[in-house]
């Protein structure tokens, strides 16, 4: 996804993807400090992180309630609704 993001982001910057912009505000909430001072590397690791634990607890939404894996849902719309 984040192939398909970077354009946005070179045009517009943080503002221009959505998830990309909320990281550092976060990193700077849970580590008190100044969010300007995040670089695009940490910016894209957070991004990574982020996405792996979404991932990773939608497979446990999967495995703790079965049905979903049966609705007539896609999974990526579900994955969508979900996070």
């Amino acid at each position: 996804m984040p192939i398909f993001e970077f354009p946005f982001w070179r045009k517009w910057g943080l503002e221009g993807v959505l998830e990309w912009h909320e990281n550092p505000v976060l990193f700077s909430k849970f580590f008190k400090t100044n969010r300007m001072q995040i670089n695009f590397p940490g910016l894209f690791f957070l991004h990574l992180i982020n996405g792996g634990l979404g991932g990773i607890g939608f497979y446990f939404l999967l495995i703790l309630v079965p049905f979903l894996n049966t609705m007539m849902f896609s999974m990526d719309i579900l994955y969508g609704l979900v996070l």
